[in-house]
Parts: C-alpha cells; structure tokens; sequence
C-alpha cells in the first residue's frame, strides 16, 4: 500500500553486486576469446575432405630459401642487427629483438648446420690486395691502429698473386665467416658472390677503393686515384714538360687503371698527345718498373718526367736514373703517390692520400656498421677522400733544350 511515498529502489550493497558480476562475465567471455586458438590449416577442411598435415598460421606464409637479408628488409633493420638477435647477442634493444624473431619466424628461417658465430671475439679480417711490401705494412699498421682504438684486432690476408684482383674462396673462408666480427678489404675487387656470402651470414663489411669500384651493396671509401693521377700529371705540365711517362703497379694494382685514366684526361685537356709507349702498367710492383723504366731512359726521345703510381714505382724509377748518372730533378723529375715514409725522405713530389687517414675513416665505419642496432644500413654509400699535391724537391722544369714536344 502507499503511504505517499515514491516506491523504494534496491538497496545500494545489491546494486554493487549486481555490478561486479557483470564485469566479472565481462572478462571471462573475453579471456576465453584470447585463450582460442589462432585458425590452422588444420582446423579447415581442404577441398576434397582432406586437411593439411601441417599446421601454422594462415596469417603466417613461408618463404622458400629464407635468408638473414630477406628477415633484414621485412623487419627494417640491418643484416648485422638480425645476426646479433639470432646469436643471442644482448645488444640489441628488446623490441628490436621481438621484431626480428617474429620475422624470422614467419619467413621459416632456420640457421644453418653447425653455423655459429663468434661474435664476441672481437676480430676483424683485413684483406689486403697486391700491394707492395712497403704499402702492405704501412696499411697493416695503420689499421691496426685505428682498430685497437675500438677494441678490435685484425687478421691479414694478403692476394699477392698479380694474376687477380679478386677476393676467392682462399680468402672468404667459411671459418672466417664464423669467426670475424666484419671485413676490411683493401683494394680487392669483391663480386656479387661474396658479397652476398657475407650478407646472408651477417658479416659486416667495408671496402676502400680506387675509384667507385666497390660492389654494390657495399660501403666504401673513395681514394680517388683518378684525381691523383690528373693533379701530378697537371703539375708536370705546368712546369713545362711534354714528354711525360706513366709507370703502373701492376694491371690489378688498385691504383694503375685509375692513374692512368687521370693522365690522360690532364694530358688531353692541354692538348698534349700521351705516347702510348710511355705508359707502362709494371706486370708487379717492384720486379718490372725497373727495367721499365731503363727501356724508356734508353729511347731516343726519353721522358723528361715520370709518374709513378705507387710509392714503390718511384723508388724503381730513382734507382733507374741513379744507374745511368741522372739526377732528380735537373736531368728528369719524378711524381709518385708520395705518402709512405720513405717518400717523404727522399723528398718525392706526390699527391697526399694518406694511409692513415684513409685506415682511420674506413674502420670507424666499420666499427659503427659492426655495433650499430639501429638498422641503418649504409650500404652502398661512398665516402670520398680528398687528394691534396704536395711539390717536394723530386719535381722541377725540363732541362734547357729538353722541353720538346712528344716523338
């Protein structure tokens, strides 16, 4: 019966209940849902009534032939990235580290039998190519140090056969592979192959080079040869000579294509002709530029100047003219690369592309290829460095009535 009152509402402690009850279902339904099973091939008939023997994720194709570069792409971080995650290194953020396995996984990568890294060794193979003696210790020291600065040691590999530029399988051992923490290869031409070799395995590697000769996908520095070819030969002429002779290090030697083509185009931009006689590519460093730079001394029509492309070639030459009583630079000048230590005590004329400076750019920028986690490859950038003439006492004008032009 009303007494004038408004009909009583539940009491609040039964409306509470009820409100926790409904939340309580809410959680449970949902919970349930994210405890069902992901769809299967399985868990669907294939036309015919059969059903797939093998289960995963619809959401989740494999990929034929899964590779470490192929996780890289998808995952958007850098092969060396995807090798750490995969060797269990602990230097890797740990979203980056979900992200790579879950690509991994979705690609069906597997690593390979017996395939293990040592990346903890902190070692990084130098792969030198034929180089001289003199060059070979000079760069060998020179990244060394710069190396050592970051904690890392080097190994050397050295291709002295002339017969070849290129790096072998000799040289890209797969206990190398394992083993190095990155490559530095010091003008050795590298082909699709390795590259792809190291890649696929996560070896970071960096290369320095004559003239843009790095394969692509490769990170590389520039020594630009071309241009030392072109300012030492530009000086010569400058000081009056015409008869201007070329002597190469070798047809594999990083630098003698690269020297050559630079002659020429100095030779060509002050309408001088080059005699092709008077470049000469040495079939090795050390064993022909001296008789070849007798045979040229012997000509009617001598060279008043000499351009030498290595360091080594120059001190062949200075030995040649020594023989025949010439004296450096009243009776014939000379030019070389003119960086090794012993250049500078015998006063050479040459273009300033320093050892140092070219181990010092190119290992920090493997070290920070090897250690970076934050993907950014930069493969397949070039880092150019600059060439600067240094005029020694080895260089000076023809001799009086010598000048002449070409034969």
């Amino acid at each position: 019966m009303s007494d004038g009152r408004p009909d009583e509402t539940p009491s609040t402690e039964v409306a509470a209940h009820q409100d926790v009850c409904e939340r309580s279902a809410a959680r449970s339904r949902r919970h349930q849902n994210l405890r069902r099973p992901a769809p299967t091939h399985t868990d669907r008939e294939a036309p015919g009534g059969c059903t797939h023997a093998r289960r995963f994720p619809v959401s989740q194709p494999l990929v034929s032939n899964p590779t470490q570069a192929l996780i890289a792409r998808r995952a958007g971080v850098s092969v060396a990235t995807v090798s750490k995650v995969l060797n269990g290194r602990s230097d890797v953020s740990a979203s980056t580290k979900e992200r790579v396995e879950r690509m991994a996984e979705n690609v069906g990568y597997r690593k390979p039998p017996g395939y293990a890294r040592s990346t903890p060794a902190k070692i990084v193979s130098l792969m030198a190519g034929p180089l001289s003696a003199l060059e070979v210790g000079q760069l060998v020291q020179e990244t060394e140090k710069a190396m050592s600065r970051w904690g890392y040691n080097i190994v050397l590999s050295v291709n002295s056969d002339d017969s070849s530029g290129c790096l072998s399988d000799k040289h890209l051992t797969d206990e190398l592979i394992r083993s190095a923490a990155g490559v530095l290869c010091c003008f050795v031409d590298m082909g699709p192959t390795e590259v792809s070799r190291l890649a696929d395995n996560g070896v970071p590697c960096m290369c320095i080079v004559g003239d843009g000769g790095a394969a692509p996908g490769l990170l590389a520095v520039n020594a630009q040869f071309q241009s030392a070819g072109y300012a030492v030969t530009e000086h010569l002429l400058g000081l009056g000579h015409r008869r201007i002779a070329l002597l190469g290090a070798g047809r594999h030697h990083a630098s003698s294509r690269s020297w050559l083509e630079g002659h020429h185009v100095a030779m060509d931009a002050s309408g001088v002709s080059p005699v092709r006689e008077y470049a000469e590519i040495a079939g090795s460093p050390r064993l022909d530029a001296f008789e070849k730079a007798s045979r040229l001394l012997s000509l009617p029509m001598p060279p008043t100047a000499f351009v030498a492309c290595t360091d080594t070639v120059a001190l062949e030459v200075y030995r040649a003219l020594v023989e025949r009583g010439l004296r450096v630079p009243q009776d014939v000048s000379v030019a070389g690369l003119g960086d090794l230590d012993v250049s500078v005590r015998t006063s050479l004329t040459g273009v300033r592309q320093s050892f140092t400076d070219l181990a010092a750019v190119a290992a920090g920028a493997l070290v920070a290829e090897i250690e970076g986690g934050d993907g950014r490859r930069r493969a397949g950038c070039s880092l150019d460095m600059p060439t600067d003439l240094v005029v020694r006492t080895s260089t000076g004008p023809p001799p009086s009535g010598r000048r002449g032009e070409n034969p």
